[in-house]
């Protein structure tokens, strides 16, 4: 339920926060709600998640979607909001005359080292969600570790931790490679 989660919430939240960031007109009917549900933390949303998706898998991947969603909203958005004014222009003045080729062409680029900052950071409080997201009965190693920990095998508890210390090192490290190869 990680990587759904995070797929999903990273794959909604990247082209809403450009288009908020890039239409004012846009940002300015949305602001209310997103100002509205943004400070609400993703857990809180877990008994509406138990009731429209169950207790399971979807409901915890649905808590870490929300969670990573508006961590790489407000990066996209921030990364258009600092995009100079002048690189528009070139674009205009290059000959750039619809939105969606100067988001594609202009925006984006310029935005890139945002949003792959908000993937990352991301990435890794997605891991903290889903633990968090597993206390709720979801089975994963959020739930392991509670339940180990409950049962005073601290030994087993730690070796979990750990070992989500390590895969998120790993992904983290991953991301980054990754990264090198599409932003040299």
């Amino acid at each position: 339920h990680y990587l759904p989660g995070l797929f999903l919430g990273v794959g909604l939240g990247a082209p809403l926060g450009l288009v908020l960031g890039y239409s004012t007109l846009l940002d300015e009917y949305l602001s209310p709600a997103v100002s509205l549900l943004r400070p609400i933390p993703p857990l809180a949303w877990m008994g509406f998640v138990i009731v429209w998706v169950g207790i399971g898998h979807t409901g915890a991947a649905v808590i870490v979607a929300i969670g990573s969603f508006w961590i790489t909203l407000f990066s996209a958005y921030g990364g258009v909001e600092e995009l100079p004014r002048e690189w528009i222009e070139v674009g205009e003045s290059l000959g750039v005359e619809s939105d969606l080729t100067m988001l594609r062409k202009v925006v984006v680029p310029g935005a890139a080292p945002s949003i792959f900052t908000g993937i990352r950071t991301s990435i890794g409080r997605s891991w903290m969600i889903v633990v968090a997201a597993e206390l709720f009965g979801a089975p994963g190693i959020g739930y392991r570790i509670i339940h180990t920990a409950q049962s005073l095998s601290m030994d087993v508890s730690m070796a979990y931790m750990l070992a989500l210390g390590l895969v998120y090192l790993g992904s983290d490290v991953g991301f980054r490679a990754v990264r090198g190869v599409v932003e040299p």
